[in-house]
C-alpha cells in the first residue's frame, strides 16, 4: 500500500515520541493546492494497468525466466 503525502512526515518532538512535559508540534498549514494534487495523485496511482503494459511486463518476465 503507497503512503499519502502527509503520511510521510516524521515526528520532530518530544511529545510525538512519548516524552513527558514536551511541547506538542504545531501542524504545518498546508498550501490550497495540495488537496487538489493529493486527490489527483491517488487517482492516478489507483488506475489499473493498460493490457498492453501487463503483456510487456509478463514478456519481460518470461524472458527473465529463459535467461536462466
Amino acid at each position: 500500500m503507497h503512503q499519502t503525502m502527509t503520511e510521510n512526515h516524521k515526528p520532530t518532538s518530544g511529545a510525538a515520541s512519548g516524552k513527558a512535559g514536551a511541547r506538542a508540534v504545531k501542524p504545518v498549514p498546508q498550501p490550497d493546492w495540495a488537496n487538489g494534487l493529493r486527490n489527483i495523485y491517488n487517482s492516478v496511482v489507483s488506475e489499473p494497468l493498460p493490457s498492453d503494459m501487463l503483456k510487456l511486463l509478463a514478456s519481460l518476465d518470461d524472458e527473465e525466466v529463459d535467461d536462466k
